[in-house]
């Protein structure tokens, strides 16, 4: 009898059908045959049959719902299985959304938590691997995402199963240990990657309202998520770049994740790490996607200066000097808006669009804003000093350039002042983490931002055209004076070291400077200097 009379009937026969959902779905291929059924039935034809039953029983035995969610969740594929096992799971999970709304929910959060789970872990597994290995995994990305441009989604499958079965092969013939390491990151940067894909096409879809949820709920929905498991969770590289996309191509999405983040941002009550986590995103965001106008970056900076201006005025009552500690939300901020600037500078000009200005390099700010930074810079809670030396220095620059405002007499001066001072009167008071850590780098904020560039091969396609790097951003000439002086630098250093007899030594010390990325040259030469009070 058909499957709706039974359950009718007998409505506890509902579980065994449901529960079975999993077994057939994390399989290797969906048109392999599946064993004990019929060899002549493909998967993708059973899978249909399975999610028909699937749909029956939902509509004929409501309460079985509850057992759905608790089979899907404990079948999910382990992190370690193969790609086509968890690119199957995940297409029939968002297919149970399609027909099983009240599940939309349960569905994305897990999905998502998982993704972000392999995020992390692909971003460990890299650091892990070797400098020589990290390039060669490098070149093979390239070339796969070459191969991968030229197949349409279906085909990719194949070609995933492929590159699988090519590697089972190779393994038992593989004996070295790095060259396993390097073919598992291969398998989940992979894996990633088209999951990734997967999730951006579904939420497009969605969002263009050609699903069976309103595209404001699922803007809620997404939202939401992002903030129970992307934003609390460090690490993750890529899995936030659904917002990136969905931020710039949705107004409503835009409005929901922005109020979001400052809601959590401005947050009094709120932990300091996820206040800064929320800053982060709101920094990077505005100032790296593409589709962002004028409006909604000095909206986001003035609110940021205003909560800036509340902190300096109440700190400034009590500070002896800076303090990375006790003020560390007001340079978080601080640093915020010195990223901010340095990539939208062009936002906070008076004629921004007039390229008879921006050509002969005389730029006009908007009232105040140099002011803005200039009460802070010169004030007593000295922020230059705090935050993350690369930002500092890429401001200083920037601002240098566009004769915005000077700092480096301050930098010299800061030279000489210890953060380790402020640390060592507050490990009396209250002892931390922070605190036994009292080298001056470890007190200065780290130059850690959400959305820096997207490197999976195939996915990527959803964020190009939104995505703006330094160098499409920086004030016209900077970079081209930069790698004047970088070469005299490197010149110069040269002849002094061929002088000496030490010439085969310039490639290595010139590596270890790309490496360290500038940012030890301040601490190191604070070695040399002489202790002083933070007040001076």
């Amino acid at each position: 009898p058909p499957i709706h009379l039974i359950l009718v009937a007998r409505p506890f026969f509902a579980p065994p059908p449901l529960a079975s959902f999993s077994n057939f779905a994390i399989a290797s291929m969906p048109t392999e045959p599946i064993p004990d059924v019929s060899p002549h039935v493909s998967r993708e034809t059973v899978m249909e049959r399975v999610h028909q039953t699937i749909q029956i029983v939902l509509d004929f035995a409501p309460a079985s719902l509850e057992v759905l969610r608790i089979a899907i969740e404990q079948m999910f594929p382990w992190s370690s299985g193969e790609a086509m096992a968890h690119i199957n799971y995940v297409t029939h999970l968002l297919k149970i959304r399609e027909y099983s709304p009240i599940l939309e929910g349960s569905v994305m959060r897990l999905i998502l938590d998982k993704i972000v789970m392999a995020d992390v872990q692909v971003g460990v597994d890299i650091e892990k691997l070797d400098d020589e290995d990290v390039e060669a995994l490098a070149g093979q990305m390239y070339d796969e995402s070459e191969q991968l441009t030229k197949y349409a989604l279906g085909d990719l499958e194949a070609h995933i199963l492929d590159v699988q079965k090519q590697e089972d092969v190779d393994e038992d013939e593989d004996e070295d240990p790095s060259i396993q390491a390097l073919r598992n990151t291969k398998s989940q940067i992979l894996k990633l990657d088209t999951i990734l894909y997967i999730l951006f096409e579904h939420y497009n879809k969605m969002l263009q309202g050609l699903g069976p949820t309103k595209p404001s709920i699922v803007c809620e929905e997404l939202v939401s998520i992002f903030a129970s498991t992307i934003l609390t969770r460090p690490g993750s590289r890529h899995c936030q770049f659904l917002m990136f996309r969905f931020g710039q191509t949705n107004q409503h999405f835009y409005d929901t994740f922005v109020s979001r983040l400052l809601e959590v941002a401005l947050n009094k009550n709120a932990s300091i790490g996820s206040r800064w986590s929320a800053v982060s995103y709101l920094a990077s965001f505005v100032s790296r996607a593409a589709q962002v106008d004028g409006d909604q970056v000095r909206r986001l900076f003035k609110q940021f200066a205003t909560e800036l201006d509340h902190l300096r005025k109440r700190y400034e009552e009590e500070a002896m000097g800076p303090d990375p500690i006790r003020y560390r939300f007001y340079y978080i901020l601080f640093q915020a808006c010195m990223y901010i600037f340095c990539f939208r500078w062009r936002d906070f000009l008076v004629e921004s669009s007039d390229e008879e200005e921006a050509t002969s390099g005389r730029f006009v700010f908007r009232p105040g804003i140099s002011e803005q930074f200039k009460k802070h810079i010169m004030g007593r809670l000295n922020p230059l000093k705090v935050c993350a030396p690369l930002i500092v220095d890429m401001f200083a620059k920037v601002a240098n350039h566009l004769s915005f405002v000077y700092v480096y007499s301050v930098l010299e001066t800061n030279r000489r002042v210890r953060l380790t001072r402020a640390a060592m009167m507050h490990s009396v008071a209250r002892e931390t983490a922070l605190d036994h850590r009292n080298d001056e780098a470890s007190l200065q904020i780290p130059a850690q931002y959400a959305f820096e560039p997207y490197v999976l091969p195939f996915s990527k396609r959803w964020v190009e055209g939104l995505y703006r790097s330094f160098g499409e951003l920086a004030p016209p000439g900077m970079q081209d004076d930069d790698d004047d002086d970088s070469e005299e630098e490197e010149e110069e250093e040269e002849d002094e070291v061929e002088e000496e007899g030490g010439g085969e030594l310039v490639g290595e010390k010139n590596e270890m400077e790309k490496n360290d990325g500038g940012e030890s040259s301040d601490a190191s030469s604070d070695d040399d200097d002489e202790d002083v009070s933070d007040g001076e």
